[in-house]
């Protein structure tokens, strides 16, 4: 059931994150009012968008129902879990569209502050044998330092982030470029997997 609560809340960051509008009734159930980019996104309608921009008209984005409940499957909602179409049709927009983002610590300061440079990678790694197994890691690597922090989405929750520095902060070359950044991440979860019983 925690990985489930896990795809609640990643639902909920991902369609507020979207502009979407959210209504959680229950723990388990999520009803989203997509936006035209959403539904274009994930709801396969390519014609009916082709025929309302053709004509001029206003397009009626749907609204979207997730149960993530495996005691109430047979109840109102699409049941989402890993591995479910909608899910992986997330994840596709997402490799395409969020990949990479730049953003800025928001400051409120009165004299120069330096801000240091991290990068972020969220990885999920999936085991298929058997029985499939995900797991999810977000590593953050600073790039002056080398320091690593695991589950830092979670350490992110409480900064405000912007796309524009603020007043009075300025930032460093990193000493870490961001391609061997990635190489010191890519090889803590090669070593992780390596390390994992794989009976």
């Amino acid at each position: 059931m925690d990985k489930q609560l896990d795809i609640e809340q990643f639902l909920k960051d991902f369609f507020i994150a979207n502009h979407c509008d959210v209504i959680q009734k229950k723990t388990g159930k999520l009803t989203v009012q997509l936006t035209v980019d959403m539904d274009k996104a994930l709801m396969n309608r390519p014609f009916y968008w082709q025929y309302v921009e053709a004509t001029g008209n206003v397009g009626q984005p749907q609204k979207l129902t997730f149960n993530m409940d495996p005691n109430e499957m047979t109840s109102e909602g699409e049941w989402i879990h890993f591995g479910s179409p909608r899910l992986e049709k997330i994840y596709n927009h997402l490799r395409k569209t969020g990949k990479f983002i730049h953003l800025f610590e928001e400051l409120q300061v009165s004299k120069n502050t330096m801000l240091h440079p991290w990068l972020l990678t969220n990885y999920c790694i999936m085991y298929e044998g058997k029985q499939k197994k995900e797991e999810l890691f977000s590593i953050g690597l600073n790039l002056i330092n080398g320091t690593f922090v695991f589950e830092m989405m979670d350490y992110l929750k409480d900064i405000n982030l912007a796309p524009s520095i603020s007043d009075r902060c300025y930032t460093v070359s990193p000493l870490i470029k961001i391609s061997s950044g990635y190489q010191r991440i890519e090889n803590y979860i090669h070593e992780y997997v390596m390390n994992q019983q794989h009976e």
